[in-house]
């Protein structure tokens, strides 16, 4: 009977310190979460620099100067110049130049959201190309498309009265989703698409419902104790990897996201990648024609996000499409797939590359990322005649 009662003892002793860990570490959770929540909530100051537009929608307040915003997770520093492009510090600049100057706009990615503007790509092309007495401006915001391309260039040259001799478009995954529900072009003008954005809103929804259906028990159970735990969850997983293979999304919040997969899923293609494509080359058949109309070299760059790194996707549709219209077009084009993507990638290797190059948790580049992208661009560049 004793010999019983002890190990009785042993199991409720066990059991109460479970118990008591489990509870500490969702305490210690939460507390974390309380203060990186305040702590983020002060540092959240986009609303002081991110304005509206008539022209283009929205675009950057000109000449701020704030040490420290936030991104995500990521704190970082911004600073705009007096056109209201991402800068390393506030300063004027003049409509003319005597130097060559080239002109880079793009979304978030070219805006380098999470990144000071020096460790930027354009920062970085920039901080090379000065010494050889080339000027480089960057008029990318977060969000934008060919239609907020073309009308933001169109603005920068016509009432504003900037003089530039090459633009360089980066073209992101996103923009075809955006150009098919978020913006259209009314004349020279960028407006919100009302209807088609509630239609892709109940869309997201239930591409996320989906989603959630496909997870196994052990993924959802995961998910919880990585949401309300810290040492519980790094002890299940590190058991888990010894004895089982972990799929991307386990790991990765920056892959499974609908505006990326119309590459390679054909019912998100047929929601809108088809009509987002057509739409994306009328706004850059307008911007073609008005660098040649002004004589600027225009050229374009295609770039994969993580969802087409795990995919395998290298001839992606979104290369394929761009490249295609280049040619038509007759602008050069830089594609970065073969350099984020190549075919016989394992998973360990893909895994490399996104813990190299991105953000954690995002589907942005880091230091190292922007880094790359910058050095090909670099490798590769000479200055442009209009032939």
């Amino acid at each position: 009977m004793p010999v019983k009662h002890e190990k009785h003892s042993i199991v409720s002793m066990i059991l109460l310190l479970v118990f008591i860990f489990l509870a500490t570490d969702i305490i210690g959770k939460n507390i974390h979460k309380y203060y990186f929540k305040s702590l983020f909530r002060k540092n959240d100051r986009e609303k002081e620099y991110r304005i509206p537009s008539n022209y283009y929608h929205h675009g950057l307040k000109p000449n701020i100067n704030i040490t420290k915003t936030l991104w995500g997770n990521v704190f970082y520093p911004i600073a705009t110049n007096s056109l209201g492009f991402k800068d390393k510090r506030p300063r004027e600049i003049l409509l003319s130049s005597g130097s060559y100057r080239i002109l880079f706009i793009g979304d978030s990615f070219t805006e380098g959201v999470g990144i000071a503007y020096e460790n930027t790509f354009v920062g970085i092309i920039d901080n090379v190309l000065q010494k050889k007495g080339i000027e480089v401006l960057n008029a990318a915001v977060c969000t934008y498309s060919p239609s907020s391309y073309y009308a933001k260039v169109k603005y920068l040259i016509d009432v504003a009265g900037l003089k530039f001799n090459e633009l360089v478009v980066f073209i992101d995954i996103s923009d075809i989703r955006d150009e098919a529900v978020l913006y259209r072009l009314d004349g020279d003008k960028v407006v919100d698409r009302k209807e088609e954005l509630k239609i892709n809103a109940a869309l997201n929804e239930k591409y996320k419902a989906d989603l959630k259906k496909k997870r196994g028990c052990y993924q959802k159970i995961e998910e919880i104790l990585r949401r309300d735990t810290i040492m519980t969850y790094l002890m299940v997983k590190n058991v888990h990897d010894l004895f089982f293979s972990r799929d991307f999304s386990y790991d990765y919040d920056s892959i499974n996201f609908r505006e990326a997969s119309w590459t390679f899923n054909k019912g998100i293609y047929d929601e809108f990648g088809r009509a987002g494509l057509e739409k994306c080359a009328g706004s850059m058949d307008r911007l073609a024609n008005l660098c040649r109309d002004k004589k600027i070299i225009l050229t374009i760059a295609v770039y994969p996000w993580p969802d087409q790194i795990v995919h395998h996707d290298l001839n992606s549709l979104q290369s394929q499409f761009w490249t295609n219209w280049a040619k038509k077009s007759g602008v050069k084009i830089i594609n970065y797939f073969p350099h984020f993507i190549q075919p016989n990638d394992d998973t360990a290797r893909i895994r490399a590359i996104l813990d190299s190059y991105f953000i954690p948790g995002d589907v942005h580049w880091n230091n190292e990322g922007h880094r790359k992208v910058a050095n090909i661009f670099l490798s590769d560049f000479s200055i442009q005649t209009i032939k």
